[in-house]
């Protein structure tokens, strides 16, 4: 008896309560987190920031405690511009490389995200 009672309370109250909106991620903001691959034996932090307002957007992620780091600037150059800074070794001595990738008309630059866009999607619970 006190089973379906409290199964017709939850059928009401469910019943009356509308669907939750989507939830609104920042445009601006950190994140921190480990990518875990054991089938590759990889353990690594990285951290990722992205800034966008009205005017200018970018992102940068670091890899390996901020040794390896990638910049995607969209507003830099005719299509946007990415650096990659990563330490390599060469005979023994170890330097600081910078390289540069610009983009094309068919593939623009754009900073990456790791938070989806939410927009247009509903919860499918009923």
């Amino acid at each position: 008896y006190q089973l379906s009672l409290l199964s017709i309370i939850f059928a009401v109250i469910h019943a009356k309560v509308s669907p939750k909106a989507a939830p609104s991620f920042p445009e601006t903001y950190h994140v921190t987190g480990y990518v875990d691959l054991p089938y590759a034996e990889l353990h690594e932090k990285f951290e990722f920031w992205v800034l966008s307002n009205d005017t200018y957007s970018a992102s940068r992620l670091d890899w390996y405690d901020g040794l390896d780091s990638v910049f995607e600037l969209p507003t830099v150059g005719s299509y946007g511009t990415t650096y990659q800074l990563s330490y390599t070794t060469l005979g023994g001595s170890v330097s600081l490389g910078c390289f540069e990738m610009s983009g094309g008309s068919s593939h623009p630059v754009e900073a990456d995200r790791v938070l989806p866009n939410l927009a247009g999607f509903q919860y499918g619970a009923k």
